[in-house]
């Protein structure tokens, strides 16, 4: 919960890939409160910080046996942040003042394209849900011990790139500092 505001403030990107973690993390204790307490919760300090970590676990575990996200999938309201990140990104294409953001999600569209082509899940899924998704999985694939390609490395670090420009612009825009009143967007 505490790094959970923190990385919601700092970068949009590294807070969905930590809920993300946080939801397997959750399964991986069988969506029990009282093992995420013995093994989590319990090594906070301050009592204040434990009940409400205890609560946003426990609230965290809720949404996933209401939503039926027990077993997989992600919670509907981190869903919606990707979607916002998204309409955000598509948004910045069309505007002519975004040449670096464009330039930049532009280099690294192979990539994407690359990815969206492993997708074996047949889902069809937006640019910023698949970087997430690529990022997420490789950073899993590590933890368990699994090699990972150079190429791959590469790949994913050009994609992080591209995240935080896009995590800059979406703190700009809640922060009201990014307009787009003058343009009429399409849907690409």
């Amino acid at each position: 919960m505490i790094a959970a505001k923190q990385l919601r403030n700092k970068s949009i990107s590294e807070y969905v890939l930590y809920i993300w973690q946080i939801e397997d993390i959750i399964r991986a204790f069988g969506l029990d409160i009282e093992k995420i307490d013995q093994n989590i919760i319990s090594r906070y300090a301050d009592d204040v910080d434990k009940k409400a970590i205890r609560e946003w676990y426990d609230n965290m575990i809720s949404g996933m046996v209401n939503e039926q996200k027990q077993s997989f999938g992600h919670l509907q309201f981190i869903m919606n942040v990707v979607d916002d990140m998204n309409d955000l990104h598509m948004k910045l294409l069309q505007t002519p003042e975004q040449i670096s953001y464009n330039a930049l999600f532009f280099q690294i569209l192979p990539v994407l394209q690359e990815f969206r082509a492993k997708n074996k899940s047949g889902a069809e899924v937006n640019d910023v849900d698949l970087a997430l998704t690529a990022l997420y999985g490789t950073t899993m694939l590590k933890i368990s011990g699994k090699e990972v390609s150079k190429e791959t490395m590469d790949a994913i670090q050009q994609l992080a790139k591209w995240l935080n420009l896009l995590s800059q612009k979406y703190k700009d825009w809640e922060e009201d500092k990014l307009k787009f009143e003058d343009y009429e967007f399409t849907m690409l």
